[in-house]
């Protein structure tokens, strides 16, 4: 159905009433919490239209001129995760000065959305009630949202993004894609000792798509190859176009404003080491040995078990000559970590770990995601603990995984 254009057809559709494709919504709620609701839902079943301004029983509403300019702000794709693709919005003026807001949202062939508000994935279902047909809106976790959408149950870094078509083959060299400046780091003595024994960063390379399909990088939806968020996180020169919070946010000193760092995950690491490595130049080799080898494995944590479901950086801050905290959100419960503490190895996200391995930095003395390594490298080379814990704050729906360092 196309949208109205003018004020006979909106209530010609109006007067219909809610189908598959139309959804009525009188108001859009504080904050727009129920628009995105409803736009998700169309989204996530056949797409269509959202009339704002319109009540259940058809009748013209009106939005004032303030409701739309905040419809306006709230409906930029990036509002949504994934980026919401084809979404249109036309204001339709009413003789008392108010307006009727028109969404056009198309289907979800690719993935699913969520309402970014709440993290959860909102779906439109038909019923029958008191011999009428009804619609309502229930929401759904990932898990049961996979589902659901693709029949059955994965990760959600193994989540397909619109608008990241893959092609049958790739030569991830010749695209530039990997990072370039590892060889000129390794020059740096404050970081060779990490970088020494990594050997080659280029090993996806020359690797075709079912490689990729394997690996988690890439899922195939209808006939097509679609890159998954764990793909971009290592293939995309800037994979925070399309998940705009997966970047790390690194603060010099308490006070100062943050410096982003974002890129693929190999860059993110380079860069976060180089950015702490000023704070221990004047250290013995020894120490600063055991301070990046700590801070590598605690980055690498991050990266690999943060839950990307979580609209929030990964935060790195340095209190210049007493300590660095890495904190990140994740998924685990007080048990999950208790578990964790105790020695036995958590996976939160398997296509990012089996990435760090093929980049061999989930692996060896020095390198790993293991809160055991983490400990280890701080007490053999720093001789002080490194403090890990789970923080809670209140009106968050996570908590956040925190790692403290001694940088003396």
């Amino acid at each position: 159905m196309k949208p109205p254009k003018s004020l006979k057809e909106l209530l010609q559709i109006a007067r219909k009433g809610e189908s598959d494709t139309v959804l009525l919504l009188e108001h859009p709620g504080q904050g727009n919490h129920l628009l995105y609701d409803a736009i998700a839902a169309m989204h996530n079943t056949t797409g269509g239209m959202v009339l704002v301004g319109i009540g259940k029983d058809g009748l013209l509403r009106g939005l004032s001129q303030d409701c739309v300019r905040e419809i306006k702000a709230g409906l930029l794709p990036q509002r949504f995760f994934p980026p919401l693709p084809g979404c249109s919005a036309e204001h339709i003026p009413l003789e008392n000065l108010t307006f009727i807001s028109v969404i056009s949202v198309e289907p979800g062939i690719v993935s699913p959305v969520a309402n970014p508000l709440t993290g959860l994935f909102p779906v439109r279902i038909k019923r029958a009630r008191d011999g009428q047909r009804v619609y309502d809106i229930y929401s759904y976790t990932f898990t049961e949202i996979a589902e659901r959408f693709w029949g059955r149950a994965i990760p959600y870094s193994q989540m397909p993004l619109h608008h990241c078509p893959y092609p049958e083959s790739v030569d991830l060299e010749r695209a530039g894609i990997l990072l370039r400046s590892v060889n000129a780091a390794r020059q740096d003595s404050g970081i060779l000792e990490i970088f020494s024994t990594q050997g080659d960063f280029m090993p996806f390379a020359g690797k075709r798509v079912k490689e990729f399909c394997d690996l988690g990088f890439v899922m195939r939806v209808r006939g097509k190859n679609y890159l998954t968020i764990a793909g971009a996180l290592f293939l995309m020169h800037r994979p925070q176009d399309k998940i705009p919070h997966a970047y790390i946010s690194f603060r010099d000193s308490p006070g100062q404003h943050p410096c982003v760092i974002d890129g693929p995950v190999q860059a993110m690491l380079l860069k976060a080491i180089q950015s702490l490595a000023p704070h221990i130049s004047h250290l013995n080799f020894e120490a600063r040995n055991g301070i990046i080898g700590a801070f590598t494995q605690a980055v690498v944590n991050a990266i690999t078990h943060r839950d990307y479901a979580a609209r929030e950086p990964i935060q790195i801050s340095v209190f210049p000559g007493e300590s660095v905290v890495i904190r990140n959100p994740c998924s685990l419960s007080a048990d999950a970590f208790a578990l964790a503490r105790s020695g036995r190895s958590l996976i939160g996200n398997a296509p990012i770990h089996n990435a760090m391995r093929i980049l061999k930095l989930a692996t060896g003395q020095l390198h790993g995601t293991g809160l055991a390594r983490i400990r280890r490298a701080a007490d053999v080379y720093i001789h002080k603990e490194a403090k890990i814990g789970l923080e809670y704050v209140s009106g968050q729906q996570h908590p956040y995984f925190v790692v403290q360092i001694p940088l003396s």
